[in-house]
């Protein structure tokens, strides 16, 4: 149960970092990240840095198989997609 609370630490810093950008750059004006995003840090299963033919960049991949940005938008979830450099 701690590693869960660790982890979900790690989550919520993340969304918290993004949140706080879109705030200062006046793309939203939600009261925390959780409504930003629609979900909270305990419903992320794991983290992406990298989808093909969008490039480097941040992916919330949830526990119920959805994938949203860092901008809160939802993606394709496919796993094929993340995490893997095509040339």
């Amino acid at each position: 149960m701690a590693m869960e609370f660790i982890t979900a630490s790690v989550y919520r810093e993340c969304m918290w970092k993004h949140w706080r950008r879109a705030v200062k750059l006046g793309d939203t004006e939600t009261a925390t990240p959780e409504a930003y995003f629609g979900f909270s840090a305990f419903d992320v299963a794991e983290l992406h840095f990298h989808m093909v033919g969008q490039g480097d960049g941040l992916w919330f991949r949830l526990k119920d198989g959805r994938v949203i940005d860092r901008h809160g938008k939802p993606c394709a979830s496919d796993t094929s997609l993340y995490d893997q450099v095509v040339n």
